[in-house]
């Protein structure tokens, strides 16, 4: 658990390692997850926002963990001011989006349908409306980019796992990963968190082990169906409580060498068990022929236990390096 916690992954218990050893199966979440949320890739298009106006909206994104959210967050905050305003009635509706009341107003940010917005039907765009008082102000556009090392992980898992991809957003990203993917992947756009975790239940009824690699609070239901649950996160100290693991974003590229540390541990537990073993094999042959004062036999006792300590942490310091 140390050495994983060095690299950015951080675990619940010690348990969660032998769960992701039994794995057959990886299914990634792709907004937030595999996609970063620059504000260098979100547009937004409407009318011209007023002060007042960015304000609100900036602070009903920021109470949401969305990755969507946070991207608006990046996007508005170097053109708010220093306001006191207050939020209430927050509330977050899973695959449709959030809603909260600001200075007496009703805030909206997320699908058309839920803000009352004109559809703008392009399949090929990400879009989040924005309505104030029921009145429609504009939308934004994201423009997804893979995390640096995607790619490639994606390919190297899928030699020795079964990974499927299932995402919210259209079909955009489809084409560009079965290319670059070979078409080894499990590709399911336009799902919904309930949809996630329907799609987990249903490979587990197969008799296999999902790892899910979600957002967080937006994937809580299938982080907790899967057998083990990893939430990536921008900021360590912002935690899903349904997750077996936190992984540092920015570390998700090495995912694959978490796996193998993971069953790594596997190799160094027998290697102490085959110590202890041989240890108390050696011991108790002395014992029998009455060779063993009791005095030799406490010095031996606590000595066997500080072995085992000393040769799981070398072997872990050795994967470390």
């Amino acid at each position: 658990m140390r050495t994983l916690g060095r690299k950015g992954m951080y675990l619940k218990s010690n348990e969660v390692i032998e769960k992701i050893n039994e794995t057959t199966d990886i299914v990634f979440d792709k907004t937030g997850t595999l996609t970063t949320g620059s504000s260098n890739h979100v547009q937004f298009i409407g009318k011209t926002l007023t002060q007042r106006e960015i304000n609100t909206i900036l602070l009903l994104a920021n109470s949401s963990t969305h990755p969507l959210s946070k991207s608006i967050v990046r996007y508005l905050k170097p053109n708010s001011s220093n306001s006191e305003y207050e939020l209430s009635n927050f509330n977050e509706f899973e695959g449709k989006g959030i809603t909260g009341r600001i200075n007496g107003e009703e805030i909206k940010i997320g699908t058309s349908s839920f803000t009352k917005s004109t559809n703008i039907n392009d399949e090929n765009l990400t879009i989040s409306y924005v309505s104030i008082d029921h009145k429609e102000v504009g939308h934004f556009v994201f423009e997804s980019e893979f995390r640096p090392g995607i790619i490639p992980l994606l390919n190297e898992l899928s030699i020795n796992y079964n990974v499927h991809i299932l995402s919210g957003d259209k079909d955009r990203d489809k084409a560009q990963l079965q290319k670059e993917t070979n078409n080894s992947l499990e590709l399911h756009f336009r799902q919904t968190p309930k949809n996630k975790l329907d799609y987990i239940e249903n490979i587990q009824k197969e008799g296999r082990k999902v790892m899910m690699v979600g957002d967080g609070l937006n994937d809580s239901g299938a982080l907790e169906t899967a057998n083990v649950g990893i939430a990536i996160s921008e900021d360590i100290f912002r935690f899903s409580p349904k997750s077996d693991a936190i992984l540092e974003a920015s570390k998700i590229g090495f995912m694959n060498r978490f796996i193998k540390t993971s069953l790594y541990s596997r190799l160094v537990l027998k290697i102490c068990y085959s110590f202890s073993i041989l240890y108390n094999i050696v011991g108790l042959g002395f014992a029998v022929t009455g060779y063993l004062t009791p005095l030799t036999a406490a010095i031996l006792m606590p000595t066997s236990s500080i072995s085992i300590v000393l040769i799981s942490t070398i072997l872990a310091q050795k994967q470390h390096r």
